[in-house]
């Protein structure tokens, strides 16, 4: 049984970031820079406990 649900987990994870768009674009003071498919230029953050995308200026970005 514990097998199953570690698989479902792992499988339910990595379906939540399949459709993810961005593509990195350098890092900023250590953070990962991600360019989102409409251009905005942004790191992710965990804030009370969701992710979250903080946009910074496009010329962050290098790509």
């Amino acid at each position: 049984m514990k097998y199953i649900v570690l698989s479902l987990a792992l499988i339910f994870s990595t379906s939540l970031f399949a459709g993810d768009k961005d593509t990195k674009c350098g890092k900023l003071e250590n953070r990962q820079l991600y360019k989102g498919e409409k251009g905005g230029c942004f790191y992710k953050t965990k804030k009370n406990g969701k992710m979250e995308k903080v946009y910074v200026d496009k010329s962050k970005c290098n790509c």
